[in-house]
Protein backbone atom coordinates (compact mmCIF):
# COMPACT_ATOMS: atom_id res chain seq x y z
CA UNK A 1 0.00 0.00 0.00
CA UNK A 2 2.77 2.43 0.81
CA UNK A 3 4.10 2.10 -2.72
CA UNK A 4 0.68 3.08 -4.04
CA UNK A 5 0.54 5.98 -1.62
CA UNK A 6 4.00 7.12 -2.66
CA UNK A 7 3.00 6.92 -6.35
CA UNK A 8 -0.20 8.89 -5.70
CA UNK A 9 1.69 11.61 -3.88
CA UNK A 10 4.26 11.76 -6.67
CA UNK A 11 1.43 12.37 -9.16
CA UNK A 12 0.00 15.12 -6.96
CA UNK A 13 3.33 16.84 -6.36
CA UNK A 14 4.73 16.51 -9.86
CA UNK A 15 8.25 17.87 -10.21
CA UNK A 16 8.67 18.35 -6.45
CA UNK A 17 8.03 14.65 -5.80
CA UNK A 18 11.72 13.80 -5.39
CA UNK A 19 11.51 14.83 -1.75
CA UNK A 20 9.14 11.91 -1.07
CA UNK A 21 12.03 9.46 -1.26
CA UNK A 22 13.37 11.00 1.96
CA UNK A 23 10.15 10.43 3.94
CA UNK A 24 9.28 7.42 6.07
CA UNK A 25 5.99 5.57 5.68
CA UNK A 26 4.37 7.32 8.68
CA UNK A 27 5.47 10.69 7.28
CA UNK A 28 3.98 9.78 3.89
CA UNK A 29 0.69 8.91 5.58
CA UNK A 30 0.69 12.23 7.45
CA UNK A 31 1.44 14.15 4.25
CA UNK A 32 -1.30 12.30 2.40
CA UNK A 33 -3.82 13.03 5.17
CA UNK A 34 -2.84 16.72 5.20
CA UNK A 35 -3.19 17.02 1.43
CA UNK A 36 -6.55 15.25 1.39
CA UNK A 37 -7.79 17.51 4.19
CA UNK A 38 -6.56 20.61 2.36
CA UNK A 39 -8.29 19.52 -0.85
CA UNK A 40 -11.57 18.97 1.03
CA UNK A 41 -11.35 22.40 2.67
CA UNK A 42 -10.54 24.05 -0.67
CA UNK A 43 -13.45 22.28 -2.36
CA UNK A 44 -15.79 23.44 0.41
CA UNK A 45 -14.55 27.01 0.16
CA UNK A 46 -14.91 26.95 -3.62
CA UNK A 47 -18.46 25.63 -3.36
CA UNK A 48 -19.42 28.29 -0.81
CA UNK A 49 -17.92 31.03 -2.95
CA UNK A 50 -19.66 29.70 -6.05
CA UNK A 51 -23.01 29.68 -4.27
CA UNK A 52 -22.42 33.21 -3.04
CA UNK A 53 -21.58 34.35 -6.57
CA UNK A 54 -24.64 32.57 -7.94
CA UNK A 55 -26.83 34.57 -5.56
CA UNK A 56 -25.73 37.72 -7.39
CA UNK A 57 -27.42 36.49 -10.57
CA UNK A 58 -31.13 37.23 -11.05
CA UNK A 59 -33.35 34.39 -9.85
CA UNK A 60 -34.73 33.58 -13.30
CA UNK A 61 -31.23 32.99 -14.69
CA UNK A 62 -29.66 31.07 -11.79
CA UNK A 63 -30.69 27.58 -12.84
CA UNK A 64 -29.38 28.09 -16.39
CA UNK A 65 -26.12 29.62 -15.20
CA UNK A 66 -25.67 26.90 -12.58
CA UNK A 67 -26.22 24.24 -15.22
CA UNK A 68 -23.63 25.81 -17.54
CA UNK A 69 -21.06 26.31 -14.79
CA UNK A 70 -21.53 22.82 -13.32
CA UNK A 71 -20.83 21.04 -16.60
Amino acid sequence: MHGDLRDMLKCWLGHDAQVLDELSDPQLEQLHAALVDARKRQAGALKATSLQALRQIPTLLRRSVDKIVSD
